[in-house]
This record gives C-alpha cells, sequence and structure tokens, in this order.
C-alpha cells in the first residue's frame, strides 16, 4: 500500500507552490489600481448631490414687493406695564405719544483705554463724531467708543454702512432726544 498524495480517483493531489502560491506585489499593485477607479466611478456616480436638482432649479427669486416692517415705528413707542403681564390679562400696553429720538452707535467697548482711544482716532480721522465714555462692570471698566448722535436711520444706516467696511461692528442705541 503506497501512502502518498493521492485522490481517491488515483491522481496525484494538485500542490501550490513556486510563484503562484505567494504574495505577488505587482498582482496587489494591480487589485489596488482597480478597487481605486471602481470607488472613483461609484462616487461620481452615486456620491453627495446625485439625484439633487442643480443649484439653478432650487433658487426662487425674489418677490417684486419688499416686505414692511412696522417695528421700527411701534417699537420705541411701546410702553409695557411692569405690574401686569400683557399676554395674561389682555391689556398693559399702551402707546405714547412719540418723542424725538436720537441714534448712537456703539463700536467697541474695551478693557483698556489705550485701545478705545485708538478707535475713536480711527472714527474722527475718517470724518465720524466719535467719543468715549466709562462703564462699570463687574470685573472692572469697560471704555466705549461710541459714534454718533444722529438725528434720523438714514444718517445711522449711513455710518452704520462705513463702519462695517471697516470692518466695526456695530450696535445700534436709542435715547430719547434732550430736550430743547
Amino acid at each position: 500500500m503506497r501512502t502518498g498524495n493521492r485522490t481517491g480517483n488515483g491522481r496525484a493531489a494538485a500542490r501550490f507552490s513556486g510563484p503562484a502560491a505567494g504574495f505577488s506585489v505587482l498582482s496587489f499593485a494591480i487589485g489596488l489600481a482597480v478597487g481605486a477607479v471602481v470607488a472613483v466611478i461609484v462616487v461620481y456616480l452615486l456620491g453627495p448631490g446625485a439625484g439633487e436638482a442643480s443649484p439653478e432649479a432650487q433658487y426662487e427669486p425674489p418677490t417684486a414687493e419688499a416686505p414692511d416692517f412696522e417695528f421700527w415705528e411701534r417699537l420705541p413707542n411701546a410702553w409695557v406695564a411692569p405690574d401686569t403681564a400683557p399676554y395674561e390679562t389682555g391689556g398693559g400696553v399702551r402707546t405714547e405719544p412719540a418723542r424725538p429720538m436720537e441714534y448712537l452707535l456703539q463700536a467697541g467697548a474695551f478693557h483698556r483705554a489705550g485701545a478705545a482711544e485708538r478707535r475713536r482716532a480711527e472714527l474722527i480721522l475718517a470724518g465720524m463724531p466719535a467719543t468715549t465714555s466709562t462703564v462699570g462692570v463687574d470685573d472692572g471698566v469697560l471704555y466705549r467708543v461710541v459714534v454718533g448722535p444722529f438725528e434720523t436711520r438714514a444718517e445711522t444706516q449711513t455710518a452704520m454702512r462705513q463702519l462695517r467696511e471697516r470692518d466695526i461692528v456695530a450696535v445700534l442705541l436709542e435715547r430719547p432726544a434732550p430736550a430743547g
């Protein structure tokens, strides 16, 4: 009886040896390249944005009529009674006769007086009426730079646009105009 590598049908079993049995760098590189090409095709065909409408199709042009906001006129004249809640009682809100307002723009608040003075000087050189004032806060003093006052909203908006062009974020402040 022979004990060799034979199968049940009498043939010798095939043994893998040589270049076909080991790791081949060439076949590995070809597999990577084919996988990369397939991945690019799949991402291109099924990736983000597939099946979506084009940005032009999603754009809706603005309507011809601009919205009319009333809060500019209503808010300065609104008064809420401190002891009543208008949403509970249905009252408590009244309007008072309109008083002239003046508008200011806060162009910065600084912890150092020198920084506030530099900002004020920059704005004065640009032809804007700027002042500084101090405000007490929990951790010390803030030096505020204020532009104005302006009598109309149009003047205020022009000044705000000029500040934006200088990369200065401004906060709109309103106060009653001084009497007389």
